[in-house]
């Protein structure tokens, strides 16, 4: 056996596993993928089910999650599993499974509202993957009509983040 398979084998031992599974219990994530050189981890779990069901994952059982609080000035939260919403033209996916934010940080605006007008290249939120924040800016010009995420919560790859027309 080589040297770099030794590397390779040392970076995913267990405790490496068990923060990964950690990652993905913490922040409400149905998946996470690493890899180094060859050698790739995926953690995955299940997602909760409608009926409030445990959660399990494979290697470390994960606790339930409360979910966020709608305050009243929050946007209004549409369900991204609606059809119409999913094929919408302009619908914005997310590029990446981690964390929304619609601001910077608590203490500032959100990056758009709805009714407000956006250009092509401008920031409309954030999504945080392993503790690098990625802007996602608005593909063309247009107007926010629907916002169907929450600040601070967990997107899934190709999820919907807003409607801009």
């Amino acid at each position: 056996m080589s040297n770099t398979n030794n590397k390779d084998k040392e970076l995913f031992n267990t405790g490496v596993v068990r923060k990964f599974a950690e990652i993905v219990s913490k922040n409400n994530l149905t998946e996470i993928e690493y890899s180094v050189g060859d050698v790739k981890l995926t953690v995955r779990r299940d997602a909760p089910t409608m009926s409030g069901a445990g959660v399990s994952m494979p290697m470390a059982s994960a606790p339930a999650v409360a979910q966020p609080q709608t305050s009243p000035l929050a946007p209004v939260v549409v369900d991204p599993s609606d059809e119409v919403l999913e094929n919408h033209p302009g619908a914005i996916h997310s590029p990446m499974v981690g964390v929304a934010y619609l601001s910077s940080d608590p203490d500032t605006p959100d990056f758009v509202k709805v009714g407000d007008s956006v250009e092509k290249g401008q920031t409309i939120c954030l999504i945080e993957a392993m503790k690098v924040f990625n802007p996602i800016v608005a593909p063309n010009n247009g107007t926010v009509t629907k916002i169907a995420i929450e600040s601070g919560s967990p997107l899934e790859f190709d999820q919907v983040i807003m409607i801009i027309e």
